[in-house]
């Protein structure tokens, strides 16, 4: 199991809401398409359990500190230092929490779902709130599929998970995302600035972080989504195309087995020009999903920005119904030093 799928203490859904502030509704309809566009890739991390991290050491005692929004800023900091803009930022969040979002709007799935809101500016941090413990479900083939295909990077051989972080425009709305990476081609890394070369280590925001010798991105053409199937199922292309379109990831393979005996692996690729089920595909995405997705979180934004800066929100979902509540007692810590560069 990985550290940070550790079994975390759950949330209840309802125990510590107040005041309802808002409901929104299903959107009916759209009036244009809205495509993600202006990708950029900003940092990435990952996290061991050891003093021998590639980009970040995770002390046991603060591990789920890194499930929380602060391993995002920690991430960016090691990198751009001060000089990445906040300010310019509306959505801060992960890409399961959109995917959530995601199925709300299009009807897809009816478990509920609650979103915690911290607003800092104009920018609203989502964070998707455990409430249900998935530990014992069976991981299927596909951990030891990825295992038996994948090396570990020089460095990285300890990592627990990898994550990047990337910044675009949804529509128009400046989102800065976080997900997990399976796996990237074997190839040279991009030339994007860094702060300095050679290892080093120092304390950000109160943890200890381990700077590898390079900080060069792997180019986001070059990230894979890893998934397994046995021959008699398929890909469920609804759910699978919105994971990659929403993290911009390239690649998708598929280690196709039968009682766990591989023999053929597919691939496709998320910009495929040559390939007419992935231009439907993104068609039917920019055309209905993400007009949607953007749509509720204009709604979501806006209700938000009402309410005065620093105010813990929840959004909830029960039902078909998707609530905005005033959230009791206090809530994410976000160092104050990085809030105060989102109002600059």
């Amino acid at each position: 199991m990985s550290p940070l799928s550790h079994n975390h203490a759950l949330v209840p859904l309802t125990s510590d809401l107040g005041e309802q502030l808002a409901t929104f509704q299903h959107p009916s309809s759209v009036s244009a398409p809205v495509e993600i566009t202006n990708v950029i890739p900003i940092a990435s991390y990952s996290c061991v359990m050891s003093n021998d991290a590639l980009k970040m050491i995770v002390p046991e005692a603060v591990l789920w500190a890194f499930a929380s929004p602060l391993a995002l800023f920690i991430a960016v900091d090691t990198i751009h230092g001060a000089s990445f803009k906040y300010d310019i930022i509306d959505i801060i969040t992960e890409r399961n929490t959109l995917r959530k979002l995601l199925r709300w709007v299009t009807n897809s799935d009816p478990d509920p779902f609650r979103i915690d809101i911290q607003r800092t500016g104009n920018a609203c941090i989502l964070t998707k709130v455990k409430t249900a413990d998935h530990s014992r479900q069976h991981p299927g083939y596909g951990l030891g599929f990825e295992e038996a295909t994948t090396r570990p990077a020089v460095g990285c051989e300890k990592a627990a998970a990898h994550h990047r972080i990337i910044s675009y425009s949804l529509g128009g709305l400046n989102v800065l995302l976080r997900f997990e990476v399976d796996a990237c081609l074997d190839t040279k890394c991009d030339t994007s600035p860094t702060r300095a070369d050679g290892s080093t280590t120092s304390d950000i925001h109160g943890l200890s972080v381990e700077v590898q010798s390079s900080l060069e991105l792997v180019p986001q053409s070059s990230l894979i989504e890893i998934k397994t199937r046995s021959l008699k199922n398929k890909i469920r292309w609804d759910e699978t195309f919105r994971q990659l379109y929403l993290s911009q990831t390239e690649w998708l393979y598929v280690g196709k087995h039968k009682n766990g005996i591989f023999n053929d692996v597919t691939k496709e690729r998320l910009k495929e020009e040559a390939s007419v089920n992935m231009k439907r595909r993104k068609q039917a995405a920019e055309t209905n999903e993400m007009a949607k997705l953007k749509v509720l979180l204009d709604g979501i934004l806006r209700e938000v920005r009402k309410v005065d800066e620093g105010v813990p929100l929840t959004l909830l979902r029960e039902g078909t119904t998707l609530m905005l509540y005033r959230k009791q007692g206090h809530g994410e810590t976000i160092p104050e030093k990085i809030l105060r560069r989102f109002r600059n």
